[in-house]
């Protein structure tokens, strides 16, 4: 994985395998990008860690991120505002070829639930602590540990959409923020696959249920298997 940072706060493109899976991926405020550069303060073979400001005549953002030698980077945003702002949202650019499926789900092993389906029209979603757009070979997750922050009325803040022909995946996180109130935003970004499959996948799969989500390459969509499953006496116990 390569994220690649220009002079901006998240990385201006993310490449798995060799092929861009975001081409933008930017805080706005007002309907503005915030741009602004990040220093490393810390490096090294496992960790990087990063910080920056940005000021404005509209609100002051310092922000700390980090990112590990698996690719999972986590930013973790102060918003001050010096003056009434609105629309305080994320938005990140996926490739079309990139955006054939979503994945939402509640964390945690064997719980919490989620949703899967293909993009093939714009996806409004509640809150989910982790929400993956991709393909068939690689894609990229956006997750956080609450919104217990977030500042918006909408049921369903985070959206997947198609604009100026590219899909983007939208994350609201306040309607507005009145002048003097400061707004926390922690969240993180990766791109999949984190390792390669090892050569005997799916026989390497351990799970707590006799369905097990399976990756199939190209032009195959993600399927689930079921194993059925016999006792010593030949009665079926589940499938």
């Amino acid at each position: 994985r390569i994220y690649r940072y220009t002079n901006s706060l998240l990385p201006e493109t993310i490449t798995a395998l060799k092929e861009t899976v975001s081409t933008s991926a930017a805080l706005y405020v007002n309907g503005t990008a915030v741009n602004g550069p990040l220093t490393v303060t810390k490096s090294a073979p496992d960790r990087v860690e990063l910080a920056g400001t940005v000021a404005t005549p509209g609100y002051e953002l310092t922000q700390n991120s980090w990112i590990e030698y698996d690719g999972l980077l986590w930013n973790s945003v102060t918003l001050k505002a010096r003056e009434d702002l609105s629309e305080i949202e994320l938005r990140i650019g996926i490739p079309d070829d990139i955006a054939k499926f979503y994945h939402a789900a509640g964390g945690g092993f064997g719980g919490g639930g989620g949703r899967t389906g293909l993009v093939d029209k714009s996806i409004a979603l509640s809150f989910w602590p982790v929400v993956w757009v991709g393909n068939q070979e690689r894609g990229l997750s956006w997750f956080a540990e609450s919104n217990a922050s977030w500042q918006t009325s909408s049921a369903t803040p985070i959206e997947i959409v198609e604009e100026n022909g590219q899909t983007y995946l939208k994350v609201r996180f306040a309607d507005k923020l009145a002048q003097g109130e400061n707004i926390r935003l922690d969240f993180g970004l990766l791109a999949t696959p984190v390792k390669p499959l090892p050569p005997e996948y799916p026989f390497t799969m351990f799970g707590d249920e006799y369905a097990i989500h399976l990756n199939q390459k190209a032009p195959n969509a993600p399927v689930t298997a079921a194993a059925l499953l016999m006792s010593p006496r030949g009665e079926e116990l589940g499938n």
